[in-house]
């Protein structure tokens, strides 16, 4: 299997189970759904990438596909967009937005994702920031590298989150 282009980042130091990055500037294509509605906002940002924009312009699908549950229940799905730096506007729900650069923690885990397994990874990462004296900014967010299709002991996850660092 070919190997996806991911967002760019710098690794600060590493664990086993650990890394603390600097990331570079990024786009996504995000959308934001109700935490219930299954994979709609994976489908918007799917859909801008095959084409559904206003100039119909298609792009490669890259890693890592990153969901954020914010307080309000809603889940936000984005897809990283590379090599530029102006995208045409999307249809529909979805949006692009650019990251800026910032500083994550990242906790790295192999396997299929349930809820008790995100909450676990959650507590292990913020446990891990406490103990390096980080702040932590903003997150979580869950990154995905592999397809559905590909067996859960091949499937590469990270649980991240942005943290004040000078």
């Amino acid at each position: 299997m070919m190997a996806l282009q991911t967002f760019p980042y710098e690794v600060i130091t590493s664990s086993p189970r650990f890394e603390v990055r600097k990331m570079g500037e990024y786009f996504v294509v995000k959308s934001s759904v109700k935490e219930n509605m299954g994979y709609e906002g994976f489908n918007d940002c799917f859909r801008y990438i095959s084409g559904d924009n206003e100039t119909g312009q298609k792009f490669s699908m890259t890693t890592p596909v990153i969901n954020k549950l914010d307080d309000q229940r809603m889940q936000d799905t984005a897809f990283v967009l590379l090599n530029q730096d102006q995208f045409p506007n999307p249809h529909g729900h979805a949006r692009v937005e650019k990251v800026s650069s910032s500083t994550m923690v990242v906790i790295k885990f192999k396997g299929n994702i349930s809820q008790a397994i995100i909450h676990q990874k959650i507590q292990e990462l913020k446990a891990y920031i406490s103990s390096q004296n980080y702040d932590i900014k903003d997150g979580p967010w869950l990154a995905r590298y592999n397809p559905p299709f590909i067996p859960g002991f091949l499937k590469r996850n990270e649980i991240m989150m942005e943290v004040v660092h000078d």
